[in-house]
């Protein structure tokens, strides 16, 4: 019996050192082996395709901007262009996010202690994502009352911004001194500008009659918009040459 168990367990251990034999070959050769297996078993389109090509270490010849050093040896650091690409357009990875682009974006202004210059951001970060409309909502109305001050701070922003190069979601590269694609039109709402404003719309409509320059007939949407939209502190963001 005991001569059973010891052949038993040495044919286990057989067994066991041919897996271990087998999976290292595959590991070693498995590429090769469902290749094979593909040609024989799926499609040609499947079968066949193309490989990954192995990173080599060497740089990029088409699209680098970087240069070689007079020694004739590139620099140490390898130049990664997909990276730099990354970093120098963080608007179009946040448009491939996206399945549709909005035409029309609001921000809502939640924090007690306004930030001008990240207000500003959002609004730069529109205008390179290529939305046409932004509206900035304060329920404090700090930033309506100084929406000269907000202006300003777009303004500096967009020339800031105008030092580097800048590549639009669409894939097009350009310069920023050269003026933005995509000129968004800001507004700038507060709490008044909700029923308060409609019931002020409504008193100038009046006084508008009263002077004879309308009749109550002449009141349409078009005239009501007009009207409203004559009480909301609007800003044309013009580009920077």
């Amino acid at each position: 019996m005991s001569v059973l168990y010891a052949l038993t367990w040495r044919l286990l251990h057989l067994l066991l050192c041919v897996q271990r034999a087998l999976l290292a070959w595959l590991r070693l050769w498995h590429w090769r082996v469902w290749r094979a297996a593909g040609a024989l078993l799926l499609p040609p389109d499947i079968a066949y395709r193309q490989r990954r090509p192995r990173d080599t270490g060497k740089l990029p010849s088409a699209g680098c901007a970087c240069v070689q050093p007079q020694n004739g040896t590139y620099l140490r650091q390898r130049c990664d262009c997909s990276y730099l690409h990354r970093e120098l357009s963080p608007q179009q990875r946040d448009r491939a996010r996206l399945s549709k682009l909005p035409v029309h974006i609001g921000l809502v202004i939640s924090e007690e202690q306004e930030s001008y210059a990240d207000v500003a951001s959002l609004v730069l970060w529109c205008m390179a994502l290529g939305i046409s409309y932004v509206s900035v909502y304060d329920p404090q109305g700090i930033f309506k009352q100084n929406s000269s001050r907000l202006m300003d701070e777009v303004l500096k922003k967009q020339k800031e911004c105008s030092k580097y190069p800048l590549e639009y979601a669409n894939g097009a590269a350009d310069r920023t001194d050269k003026g933005f694609r995509h000129l968004p039109v800001l507004k700038v709402l507060s709490p008044e500008d909700g029923k308060p404003n409609i019931v002020k719309a409504a008193q100038n409509f009046c006084q508008l009659v009263a002077d004879g320059q309308k009749t109550p007939a002449d009141l349409d949407v078009d005239v009501l918009d007009h009207l409203l939209r004559s009480n909301v502190t609007t800003f044309a963001i013009y580009s920077i040459k």
